[in-house]
């Protein structure tokens, strides 16, 4: 069944670096990403960076976050390690705030919902703490990214991990497998996770949510810029070795998944 799916798939294409780039033109939405849907949030269509952006006038919280919606899948979600992520980012603004905006480093999070998108107890997470800090009033637009090493099969450094109560309990490395294979929906906190902070008014916005997959097609198994037949036959041979670079799926073991993992890449193209 699965070398039926893939001879039917074979192309021979080359591939380059794709970064998609919602930039809310024409009121787009991919992913469905808010700013906490407080009251007044909408997409302007002038004032972004450049054009139109996504802005809430009035966010009454202790931490701003932008995310996309749970349950809704988009270009900003599915299998990092197979799709080939490697970068995610944004550009964000803060037009006013009551207190102080400083000292507050842009983060991002990756969710894993546990199949239960309107359930966020279950929910496994890892995240990542920026270097550079929100902007404050008056900066103007600020770009921020972060590197995804989505084919680490560990926890990398300088990443966290965590669970919520209801969530299965495992040790980071199998969290950031679990997460990395199958990120539902996206996070950035205009904060430090382990921090908490006091209930400010907010007037703030984003724009240019961006996600790049690299030319290194996790597909083209062989490396030589084609899909074809000899990809998947690599492909049967590292799972027969039990090679790690065999475990699409990544959840340290070698079964039918995998295989399945690696066709819907394959017929993903690069």
């Amino acid at each position: 069944m699965v070398l039926g799916l893939v001879v039917a798939a074979f192309c021979s294409t080359g591939y380059a670096d794709e970064t998609f780039v919602e930039g809310f033109d024409g009121f787009s939405n991919e992913g469905g990403w808010n700013l906490g849907l407080a009251p007044g949030e909408m997409i302007e269509p002038t004032g972004g960076n450049p054009g139109y952006w996504l802005h809430t006038p009035f966010l009454d919280t202790a931490i701003v976050r932008t995310a996309t919606t749970p349950g809704i899948g988009s270009r900003f979600t599915g299998n990092f390690r197979a799709e080939n992520v490697v970068a995610i980012g944004l550009d964000a603004i803060t037009k006013y705030v009551d207190f102080s905006a400083d000292e507050r480093p842009m983060s991002v999070m990756l969710f894993d919902d546990n199949d239960t998108p309107d359930d966020p107890t279950d929910d496994s997470w890892v995240y990542r703490v920026g270097g550079k800090n929100i902007p404050r009033p008056g900066e103007g637009w600020q770009s921020y990214s972060f590197e995804v090493p989505n084919g680490s099969k560990g926890l990398p450094g300088g990443w966290v991990a965590g669970y919520d109560f209801n969530a299965p309990p495992r040790d980071a490395d199998a969290i950031w497998d679990s997460v990395i294979t199958g990120v539902d929906y996206v996070v950035f906190n205009w904060h430090d996770p382990d921090y908490f902070s006091i209930f400010q008014l907010w007037d703030v916005g984003v724009d240019n949510m961006s996600i790049t997959r690299a030319s290194g097609c996790y597909a083209d198994f062989t490396g030589d810029g084609a899909l074809d037949l000899f990809d998947f036959l690599a492909f049967v041979n590292a799972f027969n070795a039990a090679d790690n670079a065999a475990d699409c799926d990544g959840d340290g073991s070698f079964t039918l998944f995998d295989f399945l993992c690696f066709t819907n890449a394959f017929n993903g193209g690069c």
